[in-house]
């Protein structure tokens, strides 16, 4: 009997405004992100928690797509102390969809962004120049980014 292999069409990435800026493409089945330096994401700030956040790949294999959910703190529902807030609002779990803007404990940004094809370096820097803007902080700069493919 032949194994089926499904193709999943979709890219995501995820923009971290630290410095150095960083963008993670991801790809894993599961990401933690906080101040210790043994997580995925390291986001070296002291308003992050040990582990801040959890992101996990959810798939429908039946459709070939997935999606990521982010989670609050850890899987086992140890929520980070300064919480994470999506869109403006504070969530403890949230499926991720294209432009989600997210504040990690008050002080970290980042947007999400999924896409259909893989993009390069510049075309990356020209789609985000839009979503990448918060009404108090500035462009993601192309010098300052770090390119992370975890």
């Amino acid at each position: 009997m032949r194994q089926q292999t499904h193709h999943f069409k979709q890219h995501h990435y995820l923009v971290v405004n630290t410095k150095p800026k960083k963008i993670v493409t991801l790809m894993n089945w599961k990401y933690t992100i906080g101040r210790d330096s043994s997580n995925d994401i390291v986001v070296a700030n002291d308003m992050i928690s040990r582990i801040h956040a959890t992101v996990e790949k959810i798939s429908d294999l039946s459709q070939g797509t997935y999606q990521y959910q982010l989670i609050d703190g850890t899987v086992n529902g140890k929520s980070s102390f300064n919480g994470v807030f999506i869109n403006g609002n504070r969530v403890q779990s949230h499926t991720l969809v294209n432009g989600d803007r997210i504040l990690f404990g008050g002080v970290v940004k980042a947007v999400f962004h999924s896409s259909s094809r893989l993009i390069n370096k510049e075309e990356f820097f020209a789609d985000f120049s839009q979503i990448t803007q918060y009404s108090c902080s500035s462009r993601l700069d192309e010098n300052e980014a770090t390119t992370i493919m975890l």
